[in-house]
């Protein structure tokens, strides 16, 4: 039947090649075969002449089975080469490579151009790729070179710590500084250690623990307790003369709208034979805070607070009595001042 259509498709179409002859010049001889569809075997069934004329394969409605140019073709061609003939090249307007448009499970490069514009959700990006070695510093660059980015064995990135103008920190020109909360630094609970305090008036130190009556104390590199005080911005210190009676005597003066903090006292009676007890008290005849023991000949004690000792009532200052009439004693102390109620 495909023989049959083919047969009578050619016929019409070298009758029409004949009229066209004849106003022909030259002419050129064309042969045309036809393909049975149900065995393949190909037979010549005419051929024609004609000069300057156009032939068109078309289907059993006439349709060609190519398309029209510049149009959508639905037919299906195949292009079947033999053997030793002249590859099918296949070529674009621009470019040496064949262009493919993919539209969904493809893969390939995903590395946006520099500088490009980064949409969430939707930009691709490759993943990030690395190299371990296990001496970091083999195999370094030289300027202008490209690199791939050092990893540990755990996968960790190396990272060289950089301000915004580049410059490495973490060096000992370019320290890397650490502070808690409003500036202050903040060690772990138990820390034994603070480290060395530089001569700065304005250090705080808190809740330092020294062990009392200690002359080798030393906190951050200090020596003296009595030191460590006396770097303290509001350091307070005072002393009375010789005490013979009975009186309360001014040893600290009162700091307005401040609570006092004593740190360490020294108690000394000189008188021959008469022993006392000396009280610290909470402002002029205050109630008693503390009370050290002033035997005569010179005796007395020294006694470093800790924690400090605080004169309890705000704005009050520190004083001292005598317990016994007729000694001669003499108190001297010092701490700081602060609005704070430790």
């Amino acid at each position: 039947m495909g023989l049959h259509l083919m047969r009578i498709r050619t016929f019409i179409g070298v009758v029409c090649a004949l009229l066209f002859a004849a106003c022909a010049t030259a002419q050129q001889s064309v042969n045309v075969t036809a393909t049975d569809d149900s065995t393949g075997q190909r037979a010549q069934i005419g051929s024609f002449s004609a000069k300057g004329v156009r032939a068109v394969i078309v289907n059993a409605s006439g349709t060609s089975v190519f398309g029209t140019a510049g149009s959508a073709a639905t037919p299906v061609l195949t292009v079947q080469g033999i053997a030793s003939m002249t590859p099918l090249q296949v070529s674009q307007a621009t470019g040496t490579n064949l262009h493919f448009v993919c539209d969904s499970g493809c893969s390939g490069s995903t590395a946006p151009a520099d500088k490009a514009t980064f949409t969430f959700g939707t930009t691709s990006h490759s993943p990030i790729g690395g190299v371990f070695q296990t001496t970091a510093t083999n195999n370094a660059l030289t300027n202008g070179q490209m690199g791939a980015w050092q990893f540990t064995a755990q996968r960790a990135g190396f990272i060289n710590l950089r301000d915004a103008a580049g410059t490495e920190i973490g060096t000992s020109s370019t320290p890397v500084q650490v502070t808690g909360a409003n500036g202050t630094f903040i060690l772990g609970a138990g820390s034994a250690t603070i480290g060395k305090l530089g001569a700065n008036g304005g250090v705080v130190i808190g809740d330092v623990n020294v062990s009392n009556g200690s002359a080798t104390a030393t906190v951050g590199g200090v020596a003296s307790v009595a030191l460590v005080w006396t770097q303290y911005p509001t350091l307070q210190r005072g002393g009375t003369s010789a005490m013979t009676g009975t009186t309360s005597t001014q040893v600290i003066a009162a700091v307005s709208s401040n609570y006092l903090y004593i740190a360490s006292c020294s108690v000394n009676n000189t008188h021959a034979s008469v022993d006392t007890l000396v009280d610290l008290q909470d402002g002029s005849g205050g109630s008693v805070i503390w009370t050290f023991t002033a035997p005569h000949g010179y005796g007395g004690e020294a006694h470093v607070f800790n924690p400090p000792l605080k004169v309890p009532t705000l704005g009050n200052g520190l004083y001292a009595v005598d317990e016994t009439t007729g000694a001669s004693v003499k108190v001297f102390c010092q701490g700081f001042s602060s609005t704070t109620s430790y």
